[in-house]
C-alpha cells in the first residue's frame, strides 16, 4: 500500500484512502449529475457567485 505525504501539513494519507475518496466523489457528482443535469456544477458556481457577490457588495 502506497501513501501521499502531505508534509506541509504533517499528515500522510495512504492510496486506500485517497481512492475511496475518488469513489465517494464519483458517486455524489453522479448522484448530483442525476438530480440537476449534466450542468449541476456550472449552475453551483453561479448560484455561490452571486451569493458571494451580494455579501461583498453588503460589506461596504
Amino acid at each position: 500500500m502506497g501513501t501521499f505525504n502531505l508534509e506541509s501539513h504533517g499528515c500522510v494519507i495512504s492510496n486506500e484512502i485517497i481512492n475511496q475518496i475518488a469513489r465517494s466523489n464519483t458517486e455524489a457528482e453522479n448522484n448530483l449529475t442525476l438530480k440537476y443535469g449534466s450542468d449541476w456544477k456550472e449552475k453551483f458556481l453561479k448560484e455561490v457567485d452571486y451569493a458571494y457577490n451580494i455579501e461583498k457588495k453588503s460589506q461596504k
